[in-house]
Formats: structure tokens, C-alpha cells, sequence
């Protein structure tokens, strides 16, 4: 109940607080250093980590990022953004409360968190940013949907709640990023050409790695690009815009002149793309008709148009496995049969195929996030349905684990865990059995394991934990 009333509570004092911008409390933080647990004033036991830029003072306003991470590593995304916080002047906050696991908390906890920074900090409130990444990025996209005040968001990872679809009508703009090898990178792809389309502002960003907050070098080009947005939409007091022009036209000589680089090397599509970036981005800041020339002379070119044609292929293709991997989820998960076995032994001799005939770097890296795409599903469902005591469900997707990774001890371990809450003590002896055979060697965690309470006091059961301390 003392939670419910604090969100209401700030509901009620939001709008007066974020027009306290004479009342700031006093700065007794250090600028230029990761503050990793500040305590909110107001809320016990509430904590929030925090990165003033090194130019920071109360004298003029700041625009802030409000970021988080779906394990609720506070300070994970301010470590990769402080760079860039330092060199365009932007606050950093992260936050603790959110987690994958219990998304209700951050949604109580956001509101207090934003009210008590707006009231200590000098910020402009035209340029609050709310960054997020995997689900981090789902529940930052939420609550400005819900509760309003973005200019832009951040999403890395993952993109949008499709019970929030994007419309014309989105009052942010979107900045998406993603490894390469990012199990979500098709769906962001999708998301900033749905962006384009609806004339929302936009631009994507892709790095080198997996599911993860993008590099130090990536998260400065996002608040760059932040940056630029500001200036189009006059986000900022006019003397703070005039001292930002300079800036952009040096960053968009710099671009350009890597561009012309990129294409005296050959690298005809690269350079489209960044010539295409550029004079998306410099439009109605400068004069970037050089920028939109040279993308133009790039759009018959046949090298190129052959690279837009194998992208948008595999686009395609890798949407088209996605779907197939979710209609196989929601069977088990909402539907009221499962899919039989014939369809993922099917579906996963396709996923085998694609990443043999791999013909390109591309296909090969399209059919690696494929498999992650599965493979996570796969912890990420079993996980859910095992709290939740849905052991007939967890039961269906270990089969589907065993099959997709057989090398792997996972399937068979949480075929296990449900196996003997359904009551088949033999099955699960096997299948603890089978995972000790692929690997598993962890006894301190089966002793401590109540879902394994049922079988304990089977003689199977401690040969294999006999077989599990000896290592064999």
C-alpha cells in the first residue's frame, strides 16, 4: 500500500516539481565521477546511480538520460554513455529498481527518481531521454507512451511493446542500437524503416557484439546525434544553439570527409549509407545538399543496388524464422496444443541449413542470432513457466532445448526440475542422469534444489550425486 501511495503521490507533485527549476537543492556531488549509489531524499531505501558531466553547474540547464538495464545494473549504461557525457554536457541516471523480472518496481520507482533529480539538478525539461536495453528498452518505450516527457528515446536491443504501436502521432524521436550479432537486430531494422516511413525522427546504430549496451565510441555518437535532433527542433535557449552551429559543421565536415574516404576505398555501399546518414541528419541544420548529391549518385549504382537487395533478402528471411520460432512459443506458452516435435525438429534443421549454405558474412551472422534468438527464448520461457509451477509447460520446451542444443546439459536439467514436480520419478532420475552426462557437475546447486525434493530419497538419486561430486 506505502508504494502505491508514493506513485501517486508523485503523479500529483510531477508537473509543480518539474517547474521548480529555481528551487534546486544543494550540488554536494562530485562532477566528472560515477556516483554509484545516491539515496533518494524522500523514499527509504531507494537508490539511483548518477554521472554529472564535468562542466556541470546550476546556471544554465542540462539535458539528462534516464537509463535502464534489464538486471538492474544502475551503473552499467552510465560507464558506456560518460564519454559522451563529458564532451556534449549531458546528466546521466540509472536505475537500480528495474529488473526483467519485476518491471512493476521501476515503474514506481521512475517517477520518484525523475522528480527528485528535476528538483536537484538544473535540467531542461525539452530534453529529458529515457535509454533502455532488451527489456529495459520495452519498459523505457512504455512508460513514455504511458507517462509522457521523452524527446527522444534510446533503445538498444530490443525495440518497441506492440501494445503501443508506433504511429505518426509518437511525440519522440528513436535512436536504435545493436550488435550486429544482436538476437534482436532484424526487429530494430524493421522498426527504424516503420520509423522512417511515419516521419519520426530516427537513426540506428550498429557496433560490432551481441546483446549488450553498445561501446563507448557507439554511445557518444548517439548523444551526438541527440545533439543535432536539439538543434532541429529548438530544444534549447537560442544563445546555447548559436554556440552549437559551429560544433555541427565541424562534425558534419568530419563525417564527410570520412565518407569520401570510404568511397576512394571502394566500399561503394558503405559510403551510400553514410552519405544517406548524413544528409538525413544535417537536413534543416545546414546546408548538406553535398551530402544528399552524392547519396543520390550512389542509388543506380549496381553494386549497391545489389547490397540493398541481399539486405532487405535477408531481412526477410530472418523475419521469417522469427515468426516461425514465436508461433512455436505461443503453442506451448498460450495455445492450447503444442506444436508437435516434427515442427521444431523442422524448424531447427532449416536454422541448420541456413548457417551451412551461408554464402556471405551476412547470411552466417543472420543465422548465429537466429540461433541465439532461440536459445534464449528457450531460458528466458523455461525460466517463467518453472516460477511459475507450469511444469507441463516447462516439460514441452526442455524437449525442444534437448533437441536444438543436444550438446548441452540446460534442456535436460530443467527436464528434470519438471519431470519430478509432475510426479515421474524415473523420467526425471533420467534426465538428471543425462544431464550429468552433458556436463552438469553442480551438486551444491541439485542438494539445494527444492523442485528436486521428490525424487531425494530415490537410490538413483544419489548414485548420481555420487557420479556428479567424482566428476565423471
Amino acid at each position: 500500500m506505502k508504494r502505491i501511495l508514493a506513485a501517486l503521490l508523485c503523479v500529483a507533485i510531477w508537473a509543480p516539481v518539474c517547474q521548480a527549476q529555481g528551487r534546486l537543492l544543494p550540488d554536494t556531488l562530485h562532477r566528472g565521477e560515477l556516483e554509484i549509489a545516491v539515496p533518494h531524499s524522500g523514499q527509504a531505501g531507494l537508490v539511483y546511480a548518477l554521472y554529472l558531466p564535468k562542466q556541470y553547474t546550476p546556471t544554465r540547464t542540462w539535458p539528462v538520460v534516464y537509463c535502464v538495464d534489464p538486471d538492474g545494473r544502475g551503473t552499467a549504461p552510465l560507464e558506456q554513455f560518460r564519454a559522451g557525457a563529458d564532451a556534449y554536457g549531458y546528466i546521466l541516471v540509472g536505475l537500480y529498481s528495474y529488473s526483467r523480472d519485476n518491471p512493476n518496481a521501476g515503474l514506481i520507482s521512475l517517477p520518484l527518481v525523475i522528480a527528485e533529480t528535476r528538483a536537484r539538478f538544473s535540467i531542461n525539461p525539452q530534453r529529458m531521454y529515457f535509454a533502455g536495453l532488451g527489456s529495459g528498452a520495452r519498459f523505457a518505450y512504455t512508460f513514455a507512451r504511458q507517462r509522457g516527457g521523452a524527446a527522444v528515446l534510446l533503445l538498444c536491443g530490443a525495440g518497441i511493446n506492440n501494445a503501443y504501436p508506433l504511429s505518426r502521432a509518437v511525440p519522440f524521436g528513436l535512436v536504435l542500437a545493436a550488435g550486429q550479432q544482436d538476437m534482436n537486430f532484424a526487429e530494430l531494422q524493421t522498426l527504424t524503416g516503420l520509423a522512417s516511413e511515419l516521419g519520426l525522427p530516427n537513426r540506428m546504430f550498429v557496433f560490432g557484439g551481441g546483446h549488450t549496451w553498445p561501446p563507448p565510441a557507439t554511445c557518444t555518437e548517439m548523444l551526438y546525434w541527440l545533439q543535432v535532433d536539439a538543434y532541429k527542433r529548438k530544444l534549447e535557449p537560442a544563445a546555447l544553439l548559436a554556440q552549437l552551429k559551429p560544433e555541427l559543421i565541424a562534425q558534419f565536415a568530419q563525417r564527410l570527409s570520412k565518407a569520401d574516404s570510404v568511397e576512394r576505398s571502394g566500399y561503394r555501399y558503405t559510403a551510400f549509407l553514410q552519405y544517406t546518414a548524413l544528409a538525413t541528419d544535417y537536413t534543416d541544420v545546414l546546408d548538406a545538399d553535398i551530402a544528399m548529391n552524392s547519396a543520390a549518385r550512389f542509388k543506380s549504382d549496381p553494386a549497391v543496388e545489389d547490397s540493398l537487395l541481399a539486405v532487405n533478402t535477408t531481412l526477410s528471411t530472418e523475419q521469417l524464422f522469427r515468426g516461425q520460432i514465436d508461433q512455436g512459443f505461443s503453442s506451448i506458452l498460450y495455445g492450447t496444443s503444442a506444436k508437435p516435435m516434427s515442427f521444431w525438429r523442422e524448424l531447427n534443421g532449416n536454422l541448420s541449413n541456413q548457417a551451412q549454405q551461408a554464402v556471405s558474412i551476412m547470411q552466417s551472422t543472420m543465422a548465429r542470432r537466429l540461433v541465439t534468438y532461440l536459445t534464449e527464448g528457450l531460458f528466458e520461457y523455461t525460466e517463467q513457466q518453472l516460477r511459475a509451477r507450469q511444469y507441463d509447460k516447462a516439460e514441452k520446451l526442455a524437449e525442444v532445448w534437448q533437441l536444438v542444443q543436444p550438446e548441452r546439459f540446460q534442456g535436460y536439467y530443467v527436464a528434470a526440475l519438471s519431470y519430478a514436480q509432475l510426479g515421474r520419478k524415473n523420467r526425471a532420475l533420467e534426465k538428471l542422469d543425462e544431464a550429468v552426462t552433458h556436463g552438469f557437475r553442480n551438486a551444491r546447486l541439485v542438494e539445494q534444489e527444492k523442485l528436486l525434493e521428490p525424487i531425494r530419497q530415490e537410490a538413483d538419486y544419489l548414485r548420481i550425486l555420487s557420479r556428479m561430486r567424482a566428476g565423471s
